[in-house]
């Protein structure tokens, strides 16, 4: 088991990323004892810049995993299975370039998805499609996503995030926003496993009366976490608030032979607001290092 965070792509010039840092970003990240940075591959990434921030933290002693945030003809909702479809193009493109971070950091790169959403979509032909419309075409992406990782010999572990349901006032959905859902979506694709977003999943109990606890099915499952605090509505922050279980949650994992990455997936404003950075992540590794050793 091994505890990293998120960085955005753009902490170098984004103002509370700069009030958070008041050093080299990677040597203070790895002296609170993180192992990984997570970072997001947005539709305009560009691989150089990326190229960067990953040696970055190979230098400091840690690895990279990745977190593609593909939005409209890019997102799965627009997946089809030929060979100018932009999405299929544009993931091909993204595990091409983790192939290549693997490989330097001779560790496989973690790579967590999202299935489909509508939420950038508006005026493209199909979307007021069904949601079972979205299912089926996020069902044929993973599985495009599997055959190509296996045909290339890529050392890539794909995820399938639990994502966060849509509020009632918004009017577009998300596949995979609940855990039985995500369990009905990746059953029988074996080479994709689930990225269990606890404060998500917490959320959407919050807004649907859903069930807060995942069956055993979904933990058994589960290969990537991304942890984080609820407060006053809004997720991402860092574990002082109570509203998501963590410890409860970490034993069942514990429990399950869980042995992959939990990303401490925080905004920097939330970390801000609660403190320095070296006490607020210190405190935040030691509570999930404390919580697995007692499990």
């Amino acid at each position: 088991m091994k505890i990293g965070m998120k960085l955005e792509s753009d902490f170098l010039s984004n103002p509370a990323y700069r009030r958070m840092f008041s050093g080299s970003p990677f040597t203070q990240i790895r002296k609170v004892g993180l192992e990984f940075v997570e970072f997001p591959i947005r539709s305009d990434f560009r691989e150089t810049h990326t190229r960067g921030f990953a040696e970055g933290c190979q230098a400091n002693g840690m690895t990279v995993t990745f977190h593609p945030y593909p939005e409209g003809i890019l997102n799965p909702a627009a997946f089809e299975n030929v060979y100018d479809n932009p999405c299929r193009k544009f993931a091909a493109r993204c595990l091409l370039f983790a192939q290549e971070i693997a490989e330097k950091q001779n560790y496989p790169v973690t790579m967590t998805y999202h299935a489909a959403s509508t939420a950038r979509t508006a005026g493209l032909p199909w979307a007021r499609e069904n949601r079972d419309f979205f299912f089926r075409r996020s069902r044929a992406f993973f599985l495009w996503l599997t055959n190509f990782i296996e045909e290339y010999s890529i050392p890539v572990k794909p995820m399938a995030e639990l994502q966060l349901a849509p509020r009632p006032d918004q009017k577009f959905l998300r596949i995979g926003d609940t855990y039985d859902e995500l369990l009905d979506l990746l059953d029988g694709i074996e080479g994709v496993h689930i990225c269990w977003d606890m404060g998500h999943g917490v959320m959407n109990s919050m807004r649907y009366g859903l069930p807060r606890d995942p069956p055993e099915g979904f933990v058994q499952r589960v290969g990537h976490v991304h942890l984080h605090d609820i407060t006053k509505g809004r997720d991402h922050h860092p574990l002082l608030y109570g509203h998501t279980p963590y410890r409860k949650y970490l034993r069942r994992l514990k429990h399950a032979g869980f042995d992959g990455n939990i990303n401490l997936e925080l905004t920097a404003s939330g970390i801000n607001r609660a403190g320095p950075f070296s006490q607020v992540l210190g405190a935040c590794v030691h509570k999930v290092l404390k919580a697995w050793h007692e499990g």
